[in-house]
């Protein structure tokens, strides 16, 4: 059957940063729209395409949502707030007062968080008692982490020097310390992910899409399309299944050797914030407003 992208009614009209699920039956969509009646909240799907909004607990716009499973979920808003999957949230003070752009972790025992403001990232650490702590600052906003596991960290983010605006890498190998990592040329980055420790892809605003096999070198793969296409969004099941979306509702898929092909979706309007999926055949994207389901069973 030929994969098709369709639109979900999500009862939200803007800025949806960030998708998770802990499988197909059980996924969450971070809301950050600042517009009444619907100002934020956290849209949850059992996977038959009807969303409900969870309030409970939560007072303003959420950036991000993660989770160790299915009874162990962060989402981030003008606090952490922390779920055991019931549709109850409640607060963990971090003691930052930075918008916190994405959350990411191992297991229940070892999550982090990245945010910033005004050019001063923070990377905070909780062992899932509740508490958080600082684990280092950077002269950019983070707005992405990923890690292949527990001794492999990445987070990715936007450094400003006068006018010009830059992309950011730091890598640490879960032991608190973290190490800047060179992009020449620097197209500037967006988002994180990889299949294992030597196979990791950056996005970047301006559409473009950098590979290293895991040695700190970063090499540029063309996607054919216009640079003028920010990629903010990136998910795979695998190194030979690798989607990512941005500007002007473009997704585009990789099936190995570096070639993207571009799929259709329902709007051009569409900006994808973020991708998720529980495997191959269940992939979700979500941007402002609007989320689209690829099913191909």
């Amino acid at each position: 059957m030929q994969p098709l992208w369709l639109a979900e009614n999500s009862g939200s009209t803007d800025y949806l940063f960030s998708i998770w699920g802990s499988g197909p039956t059980d996924v969450y969509v971070a809301d950050a729209n600042y517009n009444p009646p619907q100002s934020g909240g956290i849209l949850h799907s059992t996977g038959d395409g009807t969303w409900v909004r969870q309030t409970n607990g939560i007072t303003g716009p959420v950036q991000a949502v993660w989770g160790s499973g299915s009874n162990d979920i962060y989402a981030s808003s003008a606090a952490m707030l922390h779920s055991t999957g019931d549709g109850i949230w409640t607060q963990q003070p971090t003691g930052v007062v930075q918008t916190t752009y994405a959350i990411w972790g191992t297991g229940p025992d070892n999550v982090y968080i990245v945010g910033g403001y005004d050019n001063v990232g923070t990377i905070l650490h909780s062992p899932g008692d509740g508490s958080w702590t600082v684990q280092a600052t950077v002269n950019a906003n983070l707005n992405m982490i990923w890690g292949s596991g527990s001794t492999d960290i990445y987070v990715v983010g936007v450094g400003e020097i006068g006018s010009t605006f830059t992309g950011d890498i730091s890598r640490s190998q879960g032991n608190g310390t973290w190490s800047s990592q060179t992009l020449n040329p620097n197209p500037g980055t967006s988002n994180v992910w990889g299949s294992s420790s030597s196979d990791v892809y950056i996005t970047g605003p301006s559409g473009s899409v950098l590979h290293s096999a895991g040695d700190g070198t970063w090499t540029s793969e063309s996607t054919g399309q216009p640079n003028t296409n920010g990629i903010y969004a990136i998910w795979g099941s695998g190194p030979d299944d690798i989607y990512i979306g941005g500007d002007g509702g473009t997704i585009l898929h990789m099936t190995g050797g570096g070639t993207w092909t571009k799929e259709s979706t329902p709007g051009a309007d569409i900006v994808i914030q973020a991708m998720w999926g529980s495997g191959p055949d269940d992939v979700y994207a979500v941007g402002n407003g609007t989320i689209l389901h690829r099913r191909t069973n």
